[in-house]
């Protein structure tokens, strides 16, 4: 339902819809998928900084659930947030450890 309020143009309706399903999840897993798409909400929105906070936590619960091609995702999303907040070199970190990552995989 999140997906279609937010595909249709209704981003802030979709976020609520996010913001309890993450409320109320207890499955690690699925949470982060939800915090990854939170975020991409919130960046539509131009809220990136909490936009990057989503996708730090998701981040760190796919390293904890070692999803490789969910983690470098996340970090090509959190490298481009960077980048559009103009923060270059935390864009660079960001892009170089998703590089070296994916030549690992």
């Amino acid at each position: 339902m999140a997906f279609l309020l937010r595909i249709t143009g209704e981003k802030e309706r979709a976020l609520d819809i996010y913001q309890e399903l993450e409320k109320n999840s207890e499955d690690d897993k699925e949470k982060s998928l939800i915090l990854s798409d939170k975020a991409v909400i919130l960046q539509e929105l131009s809220h990136y900084n909490e936009a990057l906070q989503c996708y730090l936590k998701a981040k760190q619960i796919f390293i904890n659930l070692n999803k490789t091609k969910d983690l470098l995702r996340v970090i090509n999303n959190i490298g481009t947030l960077n980048f559009v907040l103009k923060k270059y070199r935390d864009a660079e970190k960001d892009f170089f450890e998703l590089l070296k990552m994916s030549e690992e995989v």
